[in-house]
């Protein structure tokens, strides 16, 4: 593909799906079209002109560019919340959740699981721009990769409450359950609102926004705080409600917190929360107050301590616990990064090439300045014998690096054991000339 062509296919992608194209994901997009012509016998420009909106090609380009992880239960403390202070001010009663990047909808079955166990008649909306993925909840087959350490104490909830049955290795959605989930297809940078009864109560929006702008971020929270009633509530992932300021926080919504919980509230009329909608009375008080708690903090093991583990495991050749390490691991709101490089690093040692390019493109997009994600991706390349594009990589490395040639060290230096950022640097300027 010529520049011109790779520039025109980003804007496609941007205006269509709000997903911004960085550096990071230029490679995959090139690779997974060269990939395509190939399988269809055509060369790359006749697919190029295949891409168009609203096709399944460009759903399908888009899915191979992103991320698409997620597992049940995904980040607990958000079910925690739920369980102890939302759903019970609701049971008995109706209550409309919106999962609106549900990607293979593991989200959406956790919520309808965990509202039924609380006796609360929950209404489940779920919708993706991913056509692949929405396949794949239809199907509602799910391995041990859509189950983590993280929201583990709720698994059995899904058995318990019939969404489906588990054997040795899978989890098989019932039916019943997915019917009872209103499920489509649907871009959230989309102009018209979601076709799905109104007032939604809570909206799911979790691991999407990394990859927006500021500008369709701040649509898309606009779109959604039509929607919501007074007190209705927004979910973001960690890292991303962290990110958010007033300049895209709609007007009329308010970020706030229980503990190291933080979500978004629209506030009520005249500071008033509805007979309809009980909260808490301590987030009125915070609205009035417009003040912010502390989160409380949570005792969880630095990078560093994660990654002595990770390799422990891996000395030991146990490849399946360092796996599970990485993934458990849940970082800071700024060092989100180091998540998705330990689930590449491990995905890459199992074997899992293709994962493991995605989580090192991940934290080059969530840390542009994190140095060691483009040297093992430009290494992984390498070992594939993609050499133009191990390049790129290499020569990022080494930008980042260079800064660093005085002082003998960096940051990141834990993730490099004994070797200096020297010794990188030299790999990289060697793969460079």
């Amino acid at each position: 593909m010529t520049e011109q062509q790779i520039n025109e296919l980003a804007q496609i992608v941007t205006s269509y799906s709000g997903i911004r194209v960085s550096q990071a994901l230029v490679e995959p997009m090139c690779n997974y079209i060269e990939q395509q012509a190939l399988l269809r016998k055509l060369n790359s420009e006749d697919f190029f002109h295949l891409l168009k909106p609203g096709t399944s090609e460009l759903s399908y380009l888009i899915s191979e560019i992103t991320t698409n992880e997620t597992y049940f239960f995904r980040e607990e403390k958000h079910f925690d919340l739920l369980k102890e202070k939302i759903f019970p001010a609701y049971a008995g009663k109706h209550l409309t959740i919106w999962s609106a990047a549900c990607s293979s909808g593991e989200d959406a079955i956790s919520l309808y699981a965990l509202a039924k166990a609380c006796n609360v008649q929950a209404k489940i909306y779920a919708s993706d721009i991913d056509k692949r993925e929405l396949s794949r909840f239809a199907d509602g087959l799910y391995t041990k990769s859509s189950f983590y350490k993280d929201g583990k104490k709720y698994k059995t909830l899904l058995e318990t409450v019939g969404c489906g049955t588990f054997d040795d290795t899978n989890f098989r959605l019932n039916k019943d359950c997915f019917n009872a989930i209103s499920v489509y297809e649907y871009n959230l940078a989309d102009k018209l609102t979601p076709p799905i009864k109104k007032p939604v109560d809570i909206i799911f929006l979790r691991n999407v926004f990394i990859y927006f702008n500021t500008d369709v971020r701040r649509a898309v929270l606009r779109k959604m705080v039509e929607i919501l009633p007074p007190g209705g509530m927004i979910f973001l992932s960690v890292s991303e409600i962290g990110s958010l300021n007033e300049d895209i926080i709609p007007a009329g919504m308010e970020k706030i917190n229980f503990g190291s919980v933080y979500f978004l509230v629209k506030k009520p009329h005249n500071l008033q929360i509805s007979d309809s909608i009980k909260i808490e009375t301590n987030i009125l008080t915070r609205l009035q107050n417009r003040k912010k708690e502390i989160a409380d903090r949570v005792q969880i093991p630095t990078a560093k301590e994660v990654f002595k583990e990770i390799n422990k495991y891996l000395s030991e050749r146990n490849i399946k616990a360092a796996c599970e390490k990485a993934y458990s691991f849940i970082p800071s709101l700024d060092e989100k990064f180091y998540r998705a490089f330990f689930c590449g690093y491990t995905e890459k040692i199992a074997g899992n090439l293709t994962l493991a390019q995605h989580f090192y493109s991940t934290a080059e997009i969530l840390h542009p300045t994190f140095w060691p994600a483009f040297f093992y991706h430009a290494m992984l390349l390498k070992e594939q014998n993609n050499e133009i594009a191990a390049k790129k990589y290499f020569t990022k490395c080494a930008e980042l690096l260079d800064k660093y040639q005085e002082s003998g060290n960096t940051e990141f230096d834990f993730l490099s054991e004994s070797f200096s950022p020297a010794y990188f640097y030299s790999i990289c300027k060697k793969n460079i000339d």
